[in-house]
């Protein structure tokens, strides 16, 4: 990586390496999160409608509630996983070169952008925006998709710089 760029800036050039990576995880359904996470000794529940939250649940029915949680968008999911079980979920969906800044940036999309900045983007993606971010991505035209890079490495940088003046002082 360019070390003269921040540490979770990304590039077209990265976003287009990812694609199918992205696109797959960010489709997971909670039988996918049954499987990555279950157990031997957990009793598998076939209706995952059925699951009713309590402590004691095993770890593949926290996993289903916690994407519950999010809403379905598998950034607000691997946002709120400890580095065990990020690592798990990237890994399972082959994404190992720099997942963190791969995720970071669907977390970013997902978490910064609202209705009104994709409507300003493209009225036209606002359902697959909501449905599946890094589909949405995909959708975007050449020059879409730069400026969105661009606005992102431009948050990462103000963030990093606002960090710097507070170490400073």
């Amino acid at each position: 990586m360019d070390q003269s760029r921040g540490k979770y800036n990304v590039t077209k050039e990265e976003l287009l390496a990812w694609k199918d990576k992205l696109v797959s995880l960010c489709s997971i359904t909670e039988s996918d999160v049954r499987d990555i996470w279950i157990e031997n000794r957990d009793e598998n529940v076939d209706d995952l409608s059925t699951l009713v939250y309590h402590w004691d649940a095993p770890l593949y029915q926290k996993m289903i509630w916690r994407l519950r949680n999010s809403r379905g968008h598998v950034a607000g999911f691997w946002n709120g996983l400890d580095p065990c079980n990020r690592k798990i979920l990237t890994s399972r969906y082959k994404l190992h070169d720099d997942p963190d800044r791969a995720m970071n940036f669907m977390v970013w999309i997902c978490c910064t952008l609202g209705l009104y900045h994709i409507e300003k983007i493209s009225p036209s993606l606002v359902e697959v925006w909501q449905k599946n971010n890094a589909i949405f991505l995909y959708f975007l035209t050449d020059e879409q998709l730069t400026a969105l890079i661009k606005r992102h490495n431009d948050d990462i940088r103000s963030f990093e710089e606002r960090l710097k003046r507070l170490e400073d002082e």
